[in-house]
């Protein structure tokens, strides 16, 4: 109900985003970064070559409006504190 698309993008094979996606049922696409120009551009490639993990709210207009990068895997938001973001930019 919030007009929104998730997606999903690493500096994996978009041959183990498949394996990665049927393997968690996941309902949206997942895109391949493989020559990481996005992760560059968006200022999460690490030097060992491999990106942060991260949530961007991106708007229609393609502004970054919300940028959140993850300490350590576990330090991830729940899908309900991206809900809230997203609601405050309705």
């Amino acid at each position: 109900g919030l007009n929104t698309q998730v997606l999903g993008i690493s500096v994996d094979s978009k041959y183990s985003h498949k394996e990665f996606a049927n393997k968690l049922g996941l309902n949206f696409p997942l895109l391949s970064d493989f020559g990481k120009d996005v992760c560059k551009l968006y200022g999460t490639l690490r030097k060992e070559g491999f990106s942060e993990r991260a949530y961007f709210i991106i708007d229609k207009e393609g502004i970054v409006r919300f940028k959140y990068l993850m300490p350590t895997p576990k330090d991830r938001l729940e899908n309900e504190q991206l809900i809230e973001n997203l609601k405050l930019l309705s």
